[in-house]
């Protein structure tokens, strides 16, 4: 069963990590690219976190209660677990 709030977050972080690859690609004004690709990845990783956290704690009660868990978030847990970001 999807869960509404976290397949926010997890859209929401995948945004982030779309902005870092457009900054990551973006020639201008180094400077200020820089300082705003630092945020934009302290946001991703701490919102990756917050997933995993949240990842976890969804399996935990579709296990305690014998429900079904919505597969994708299987497969997202584990990309967000191999990330290096």
């Amino acid at each position: 069963m999807e869960n509404p709030s976290l397949t926010l977050k997890i859209e929401l972080l995948g945004q982030l990590l779309e902005e870092l690859n457009y900054l990551g690609n973006e020639p201008e004004e180094i400077e200020f690219i820089d300082e705003e690709f630092d945020d934009v990845l302290a946001a991703a990783t701490e919102l990756k976190g917050v997933v995993l956290d949240e990842l976890e704690e969804y399996f935990n009660h579709a296990k305690r209660n014998n429900e079904p868990i919505y597969l994708p978030y299987k497969i997202i847990q584990r990309d967000l677990r191999n990330a290096k970001f």
